[in-house]
């Protein structure tokens, strides 16, 4: 059986197409590859200073777990295997290190320019070498996908042009990263592996999963308007400072990102990230409500209160996420229908739009901590009420040292 070539273009062939163990393999790779664009905008959801690249990185990072979702739905159909069981060590590497970009200039430059850039090519030449009804499958999920990693290089175009060096400083690190994957032999495999000399680094950085949401100097760290100040308001104050805490569900993105991170590793099935990601990109769009509203009343966004967050973090991700969902998402429901009724009553039909959008995800949420926290503790002597008990020792412990005692935890 003729198989695909090690050069591009591929193998002069007398027939058009892809064997199903052929298109099996490009889509493990592509799986992968996209698997590891989840992890690295995951991480810097965390990293990146300025709320608007994060809620862009939180958008792409959904396109990555849809592609994922779609891609291993098809190879199951292709008796394809195990997605992640043959991905070649080089090409492992390579993914590993687009993570430690020193700031969002590099990792655009690195992470867009390199690797996704590599990645659009090869779905076009995936396309370009399929039969259209043999694999007609590929190439409708490949046709879906194209355009959203056209949208991510565009993108990435306009952060490099507004960078006062056009990523000029930057270039070492996607260059490097290009090598990588040459030395893989292309995001596919396709291409002959490079042998040159191994390139030396451009840097020693390394990023670490960061216990600190990050922001720029636009946003101060300060506590918001508690809830029943904000019902005590005049309707326009209110909405604004409503729209601030939108806005501030940034905590819960993070919060999110570190459990996608730390749990990457942990042996966790594919449909558990995925959820993850969902609801990740859910709390950024919350977040997102907020900025919009706000400028749409006349105000930038300026305060984040990341208490949640901060206090989390030293805990494992299935306490994270129990906490979340289990615990502040179930405190906070009771609030979801009182508000969109105040908007309905006082004719705020924007507001109103949003708040409505936030209520529905809210009772999704509840439904992955449900789920998830009982697949973590199956076998487990524990419940998730033992668990909320240990959440609740962490906090008491954490107050104790820090020498404080804060009242209004809700629960």
């Amino acid at each position: 059986m003729e198989t695909i070539s090690s050069t591009v273009p591929l193998t002069e062939r007398s027939y058009q197409g892809l064997s199903v163990t052929e298109s099996a393999a490009l889509l493990r790779r592509s799986i992968f590859v996209e698997q590891q664009c989840m992890r690295i905008c995951a991480a810097w959801l965390l990293e990146a200073p300025a709320y608007e690249d994060k809620y862009v990185l939180g958008y792409h990072l959904w396109d990555h777990a849809e592609h994922v979702q779609w891609m291993r739905e098809r190879l199951h159909e292709l008796r394809g295997g195990h997605a992640e069981a043959d991905i070649a060590p080089a090409l492992k590497f390579a993914l590993d290190e687009a993570l430690h970009a020193r700031d969002v200039t590099e990792l655009v430059a690195g992470l867009y320019g390199g690797v996704k850039r590599a990645l659009l090519r090869a779905y076009r030449e995936h396309v370009r070498m399929a039969d259209p009804a043999a694999n007609a499958g590929e190439i409708r999920i490949l046709q879906r996908m194209i355009p959203d990693l056209e949208k991510h290089l565009r993108w990435s175009e306009e952060i490099l042009e507004r960078c006062p060096t056009g990523g000029n400083v930057a270039a070492p690190w996607q260059l490097y990263l290009e090598y990588l994957l040459s030395r893989a032999g292309g995001i596919h495999g396709t291409f002959p592996v490079s042998m040159m000399p191994a390139k030396e680094r451009p840097h020693a950085h390394m990023v670490r999963r960061s216990a600190e949401l990050k922001f720029d100097s636009r946003i101060a760290r300060k506590p918001l308007a508690k809830y029943e100040e904000r019902e005590s308001m005049p309707h326009e104050q209110s909405v604004k400072e409503q729209f601030a805490v939108f806005f501030n569900e940034l905590w819960a993105v993070g919060l999110l990102a570190s459990v996608i991170v730390d749990s990457w590793d942990a042996g966790c099935p594919w449909e558990f990230h995925y959820d993850m990601a969902h609801h990740c990109w859910d709390e950024l769009r919350h977040s997102q409500f907020g900025a919009i509203r706000l400028k749409e009343l006349g105000e930038e966004p300026s305060r984040a209160d990341t208490f949640f967050f901060d206090q989390s973090q030293n805990w494992p991700f299935l306490h994270r996420l129990v906490y979340l969902t289990r615990d502040l998402e179930v405190f906070f429901m009771k609030r979801k229908s009182p508000r969109f009724l105040k908007y309905q009553q006082e004719g705020d039909g924007r507001s109103m739009i949003f708040a409505d959008a936030d209520w529905s995800d809210e009772i999704n949420h509840v439904r992955y901590g449900t789920k998830w926290s009982e697949y973590f503790l199956k076998d487990d002597a524990r419940t998730a009420e033992d668990i909320k008990e240990e959440i609740r020792s962490f906090i008491a412990r954490q107050q104790a040292e820090a020498g404080v005692t804060k009242t209004d935890i809700p629960f």
